[in-house]
């Protein structure tokens, strides 16, 4: 049996389960014509097995514009599924996680996907970087290496695109009647794999045009929206997907993954903790946290570590520091006043190298005190492309 879930448009207050066919406003021919394999995750919540929903994306599906933390689309959603995961008969607890970095792209989305949300398992992935990212071949590429390495972990993974938006992208195009580009970028992607796809600039172009609400009351700060807006995308979200919990999976494993749109060297993006071979001076091992996923290293004093390293995209991650870094390996020489980012609790990425050839070798990073004399370096693991 073939499900279509398609682009949903949906007012605020239309009936819960209300999807519609077309889009009214003349979209570009957007219903997604796969399932994202949602079947399989409906199967195996029927099957009372236990389930995990992961959430990846930006600052949007971490939160932020809610006035409480329980009052983002992810938190509602995520709640509202579970609920009726449970009603169904599913049993083991079923759990959704959160994975998200305000300010960070599908690409460094890729990078982390991995480690935060394929490895320890998911069931159902849902993708929230329509804002973020930009028109360009990097939307391609980070929404494709996402797709590809969750069904690379596990064929059955069940996806969802969701495509959040802003105040200006609402003027700019839904308004006007067209899909915001990072869109239509990402569709293309959704299209080539049959994943499922919700769309919410319609209904938020509707819902202004309307009087339910104002831009400046769903986006008070043009881009993140209010609890209104986290309700908007909470039901659009809901309004797809629990018809879809009473989905039944053909027989048989789902089809091989056709070949990529650009490359697939995303599929083997992965984080993984720096294992030092040679040290010098005093480094004290840290534990994973929010942003840091697999725990690091920090030196306040004068240190030097040596990682052996294998890829043919070679990153070294860091946060904020005070002190002078230099990084040598691979032909890469540089050093560093200090690694300050923006926003300063987000890992910063210094690739080391990135070439058409796997490199297997040795990086050393030497850490020397600030010119004021201090040094706290945080040296948070290895952001890699290795497919060997």
């Amino acid at each position: 049996m073939k499900h279509t879930l398609a682009f949903h448009t949906a007012l605020l207050f239309a009936p819960l389960f209300a999807l519609h066919a077309a889009d009214p406003l003349g979209i570009p021919p957007i219903p997604a014509e796969g399932t994202g394999r949602l079947e399989y995750f409906a199967d195996k919540v029927r099957a009372g097995k236990p389930v995990t929903i992961g959430y990846i994306g930006g600052s949007i599906t971490q939160g932020t514009g809610a006035s409480a933390f329980g009052k983002n689309y992810y938190w509602r959603s995520s709640r509202a599924l579970l609920r009726a995961i449970k009603a169904r008969g599913g049993s083991g607890a079923p759990k959704a996680k959160q994975a998200a970095v305000g300010g960070t792209n599908s690409q460094y989305g890729a990078c982390r996907v991995g480690v935060q949300l394929l490895n320890p398992g998911v069931d159902l992935l849902i993708v929230e970087f329509a804002v973020n990212d930009g028109d360009n071949e990097s939307a391609t590429l980070g929404m494709e290496g996402i797709v590809r390495h969750a069904w690379r972990v596990n064929p059955k993974t069940a996806i969802v695109f969701l495509y959040t938006t802003a105040a200006r992208l609402v003027k700019d195009f839904y308004m006007e009647g067209k899909a915001q580009p990072t869109v239509l970028r990402h569709h293309a992607v959704a299209t080539h794999y049959g994943i499922a796809e919700v769309h919410t600039g319609p209904t938020v172009a509707e819902g202004i045009k309307a009087g339910t609400y104002t831009s400046k009351a769903f986006f008070p700060d043009g881009c993140h929206p209010s609890d209104i807006g986290h309700g908007v995308y909470a039901k659009l979200l809901l309004d797809a997907l629990l018809p879809t919990l009473d989905w039944k999976a053909p027989a048989g494993d789902p089809p091989a993954l056709p070949a990529p749109i650009l490359n697939d060297d995303l599929a083997y993006a992965d984080w993984k903790r720096a294992e030092p071979s040679a040290t010098t001076g005093e480094w004290t091992e840290t534990k994973p946290g929010y942003y840091t996923y697999t725990g690091g290293w920090k030196a306040t004093g004068p240190a030097s570590m040596t990682i052996p390293v294998k890829g043919k995209k070679i990153g070294l991650v860091f946060c904020t520091s005070k002190g002078d870094i230099e990084i040598k390996g691979f032909g890469f020489e540089k050093r560093f006043n200090g690694i300050r980012q923006s926003p300063p609790w987000k890992p910063t990425v210094i690739w080391v190298y990135d070439g058409a050839e796997h490199k297997d070798g040795p990086v050393t990073i030497e850490v020397k005190p600030a010119a004021e004399g201090e040094t706290a370096v945080a040296f948070e693991g290895v952001m890699s492309v290795c497919r060997e």
